[in-house]
C-alpha cells in the first residue's frame, strides 16, 4: 500500500488558553464554536468579536479554523442563525461544520462561498453516506466512530471528498446524532450542545450498581500510520471541555506520530498522563470487550487517600503531585470533588495536601490537570471587518420563501410502525393511511406477501430501513428493496437520506425521526429531495412545532424512544430491566447486534392530538416497535388516539422546553 500525504491533524480550541496550546502543540487546523449552534455549549468558546484575532493569529501559522454549527435549530432560532451565517460568510473562515440539513440548505442557497463539512452528529458510518454528502457538495465528512477498520478502509478507497475521523478523546456509549438520553430525562439535549452525560452515570441492575455505559477514552496513536496509509484526510482530537494542558500534551503526541519524530513507545509514555479516562482502541482496534471503564470519571488515578482529617490528607502518588495542579478525589458513590492544590508537603515519598472539606481513607485520587504550561488568554488587538447585519426584512423574506408548497387542507391520517411480521395479523390494515414494516435481517429475508388481506393493501406498506447499514450490509439492503418493490411494495422509509441511493427506479419515499426536521428549513430540504413526507424528531416541543409553517410530517404520538443507539455491547441481558438514580426504569434491547435502551413506559402525546390537528398537523403515528403483537392493545391505542384521550403519561419534552 502506497504512502499518501500526512492528514491534517485537527485540535479542539474551547477557549484562549486551548487555542494557543494547539498552535504551540503543531496542530495543522483547529475547530472550535461561537456562543451559540455549537455542540459544546458548555465549553467557554468564542466571541464573534474574538474570531477575527483567532483567524488573524491561526492563519499567521498556516492553521485552518473550522467554526461547529452542529447543532439542531429550532424555527425561533432561524433569524439568528442567518444573521450568524451572514457574519460568517464575510470572514475567512476555512469551513464551518454542520448538522441540521436546514443549515445545509441556508448555506447552499444563501452564502455558498461556505465550505461545509458534514458534522459526526449525521451518523454517516458507511459509503452511502460519503457519496450523498459528496453529492450535496460537502468538502468533508467526520464519520462515526463506531467503524471497523476494514469498513475505513472501503468508505476512504472509494470517497472524492475528505474523510475526518476522532483519533482520541472521550467516547459517547451511543451514536453520536442518535442520542435521546440527556433530553429525556432533564430536557437538555445533547444534539444541541447540552448532555448531560447519562452514560457515564450509575445504573441499577438487581442488586449491582454500576457505570454500565462508560466508556474508556479512545486512543488511536498507535494506529496512525496504518490510518494515514488508508489516505484519512483529518485526524480529530476531541476536547473542547478539556484544558489548555490536555490539548498541548495530546496534540504534541500525536503531532510526533504524524511526522514520525519520536519513537511510539516514547510517545505512549508521554500520552500516559492525558488526564483523560483509561483507554481503548475501540472499534478500529478491532475488540471492544474491554472498551468500558471501571470509573466513569475522567482524571489519571495517582493513589488513594492514606489517611486525613478536618485540614488535609497524605497520599503515596505514582506520579510526581504538585502546587497548582487539580485533582478529584471520588467518594464511594463515585461523586467527584475537586480540588485545586494549593499547599502541598512532601515527605520522602508522601505527600500532605491541604483540603477544604474532609476526605475518606481509601478514596481514590485523580489528577486532572498539571497546570504547568502556560498559554496566552488574551488576544492581540485586530481590526475588525466592517460588516453590517443582514436587514431584517431579507432574513424574514428568506424565512416566509422556506415552506414553497401549499398545504392542502385533509382530514386526519394514522400510521403505524411494527417490528414483528405477527402485528399485521393483529392490526385492522384499513384503520391506517399506512403502515411502516421495520424488520430484522431475518424476517426481512423470509417475508412475502401472499395472504389476500395483505395483497388487498399492499398500498398501505412501507419498509423502514435500519439505522446503521454497515459496509458490508449494503448489497443485502439494495436486494431486500428490489425484492420488496417487485412484490409490489413501492414505498419506503430511510433512517438517513443517503439511503435514497439503495432505492430502485420509481420508488417512493420518506424520512423518519433520525433525519431530525427540526425547522422549516430542513423540511423545505427535505421537500427538495423529493421526500414525501417525515417523521418529526422525538424530542420535540410542541412550541416549536407551532412556531414553523411545515405542517407536513408526521407527529409519533405513541412510542418507547430509543435513548441510547450504540454498535457498543454491553454487560446487560437482553430485556433485562434497570433503574436510574431516580428510580425509572429501562430496558435493554438487542437486534442485528444494534444494542438500544428504551424506556419501560411509553411517551403517550394522545391527550395533545385535538390541539395538534387544529394548529394544522393531521398526520399521527403509533410505533408498536416496543410492543408484544395484541389485537386489542392496538385497537385500544388507535380509538385512544382518535379521542385525544387525557389519561396521564409521560410526554417527553413535547410541553416543556427543550434546550
Amino acid at each position: 500500500m502506497r504512502k499518501r500525504n500526512k492528514p491534517e491533524l485537527l485540535l479542539p480550541a474551547g477557549n484562549r488558553e486551548a487555542f494557543y496550546a494547539a498552535l504551540e502543540a503543531g496542530a495543522d487546523a483547529v475547530y472550535l464554536g461561537l456562543n451559540s449552534f455549537n455542540a459544546r455549549r458548555r465549553a467557554s468558546n468564542f466571541s464573534e468579536s474574538n474570531l477575527s484575532a483567532v483567524l488573524h493569529e491561526a492563519h499567521l501559522r498556516d492553521v485552518k479554523v473550522y467554526i461547529t454549527l452542529n447543532t439542531a435549530i429550532k424555527n425561533e432560532e432561524l433569524p439568528a442563525l442567518l444573521q450568524l451565517l451572514h457574519f460568517l460568510e464575510r470572514r475567512p473562515v476555512d469551513a464551518i461544520i454542520i448538522q441540521d440539513w436546514g443549515v445545509y440548505l441556508l448555506v447552499k442557497r444563501y452564502f455558498p462561498s461556505l465550505k461545509i463539512h458534514a458534522s459526526t452528529q449525521m451518523a454517516i458510518h458507511n459509503s452511502l453516506g460519503v457519496a450523498f454528502c459528496e453529492n450535496m457538495g460537502f468538502e468533508r465528512a467526520i464519520l462515526s466512530r463506531e467503524l471497523i477498520m476494514k469498513e475505513l478502509e472501503k468508505i476512504v478507497s472509494g470517497a472524492a471528498i475528505g474523510i475526518e475521523i476522532f483519533v482520541h478523546g472521550a467516547l459517547c456509549y451511543s451514536f453520536s446524532g442518535l442520542c435521546l438520553f440527556s433530553s429525556f430525562i432533564g430536557g437538555n439535549s445533547a444534539n444541541r450542545g447540552l448532555c448531560g452525560q447519562p452514560c457515564r452515570r450509575l445504573y441499577r441492575k438487581e442488586d449491582e450498581q454500576r457505570a454500565f455505559f462508560s466508556l474508556k477514552d479512545n486512543r488511536q496513536i498507535e494506529q496512525i500510520r496504518k490510518i494515514s496509509e488508508i489516505g484519512v484526510a483529518a485526524l480529530k482530537v476531541e476536547g473542547r471541555l478539556k484544558p489548555a494542558d490536555y490539548v498541548y500534551k495530546v496534540g504534541t503526541a500525536y503531532r510526533q506520530a504524524i511526522d514520525e519524530t519520536k519513537p511510539l513507545a516514547d510517545i505512549l509514555e508521554d500520552l500516559k498522563v492525558d488526564f483523560g479516562r483509561e483507554k481503548t482502541g475501540y472499534f478500529l482496534s478491532g475488540d471492544v470487550s474491554q472498551a468500558v471503564a471501571k470509573y466513569s470519571g475522567t482524571g489519571y488515578y495517582v493513589g488513594n487517600v492514606l489517611d486525613s482529617d478536618e485540614t488535609g490528607f497524605h497520599i503515596r502518588p505514582f506520579i510526581l503531585l504538585q502546587r497548582r495542579s487539580r485533582i478529584f478525589v471520588v467518594d464511594e458513590s463515585e461523586s467527584q470533588t475537586a480540588l485545586k492544590i494549593e499547599k502541598i508537603e512532601r515527605r520522602q515519598d508522601v505527600f500532605w495536601i491541604e483540603s477544604s472539606f474532609k476526605v475518606k481513607k481509601g478514596s481514590p485520587v485523580f489528577l486532572i490537570s498539571e497546570n504547568i504550561m502556560h498559554f496566552p488568554n488574551r488576544f492581540p488587538n485586530v481590526e475588525d471587518l466592517p460588516v453590517s447585519k443582514m436587514p431584517k426584512e431579507k432574513a424574514d423574506k428568506i424565512i416566509k420563501s422556506l415552506i414553497p408548497w401549499q398545504e392542502k387542507k385533509k382530514g386526519e391520517e394514522y400510521y403505524a410502525r411494527i417490528g414483528d411480521p405477527e402485528w399485521l395479523k393483529n392490526l385492522y390494515l384499513e384503520d391506517y393511511t399506512g403502515v411502516f414494516l421495520n424488520f430484522d435481517k431475518t424476517n426481512l429475508s423470509i417475508f412475502s406477501i401472499k395472504v389476500p388481506v395483505l395483497k388487498q393493501n399492499i398500498e398501505r406498506f412501507w419498509l423502514e430501513l435500519p439505522t446503521f447499514i454497515g459496509e458490508k450490509d449494503l448489497d443485502f439492503y439494495a436486494s431486500s428493496c428490489r425484492a420488496f418493490f417487485k412484490m409490489g411494495v413501492k414505498r419506503f422509509l430511510l433512517s438517513h437520506i443517503s439511503q435514497l441511493l439503495l432505492l430502485p427506479e420509481g420508488a417512493q419515499f420518506a424520512v423518519n425521526e433520525n433525519n431530525y426536521v427540526f425547522n422549516d428549513a430542513a423540511a423545505a430540504f427535505f421537500y427538495r429531495q423529493r421526500v414525501q413526507f417525515w417523521i418529526y424528531p422525538l424530542e420535540n416541543e410542541f412550541k416549536n412545532l407551532l412556531t414553523g409553517h411545515d405542517r407536513n410530517g408526521i407527529v409519533n404520538m405513541y412510542f418507547r424512544p430509543n435513548l441510547f443507539f450504540s454498535r457498543m455491547p454491553v454487560k446487560i441481558d437482553d430485556g433485562a430491566l434497570f433503574s436510574d438514580e431516580y428510580g425509572k426504569i429501562y430496558r435493554k434491547t438487542v437486534r442485528d447486534g444494534m444494542t438500544c435502551v428504551i424506556p419501560d413506559e411509553p411517551v403517550v402525546l394522545f391527550s395533545q392530538k385535538r390541539k395538534l390537528y387544529f394548529s394544522g398537523f393531521s398526520r399521527f403515528m403509533i410505533d408498536l416497535m416496543h410492543e408484544t403483537p395484541d389485537r386489542q392493545l392496538a385497537k385500544s391505542l388507535l380509538s385512544k388516539l382518535k379521542s385525544s384521550d387525557t389519561a396521564p403519561s409521560d410526554m417527553f419534552n413535547f410541553l416543556k422546553e427543550l434546550k
